[in-house]
């Protein structure tokens, strides 16, 4: 039987696997994922330069999903603007968004 992780992730991927090649994601949400600093190493583009010095377990199935699809870390390759215009459109506050 499917846990609700299991689940997530199935229905992430097979999201994810409609969007045509070339068109942009952007996935906007709390992963309750920690992947640790020797992870951050190995998966830079995924993550930004404040690990946490701890993984756990979400860590771990997010750095695996974002690796699987070729997903990278928006605020590197996307314009700031264009962040915060997504930010707002979804009733993301300044105050609890955070685009470096």
């Amino acid at each position: 039987m499917m846990d609700k992780c299991d689940q997530f992730y199935l229905q992430l991927q097979e999201r994810t696997d409609k969007v045509p090649k070339g068109d942009m994601t952007i996935l906007m949400r709390d992963f309750n994922a920690c992947v640790g600093k020797q992870e951050h190493l190995i998966i830079l583009q995924i993550v930004g330069p404040h690990a946490a010095d701890v993984k756990n377990e979400n860590g771990i199935r997010l750095a695996d999903f974002c690796l699987a699809n070729d997903i990278q870390k928006a605020y590197d390759s996307v314009k700031k603007e264009l962040l915060w215009k997504i930010c707002k459109h979804y009733g993301l506050t300044k105050k609890n968004r955070s685009v470096t």
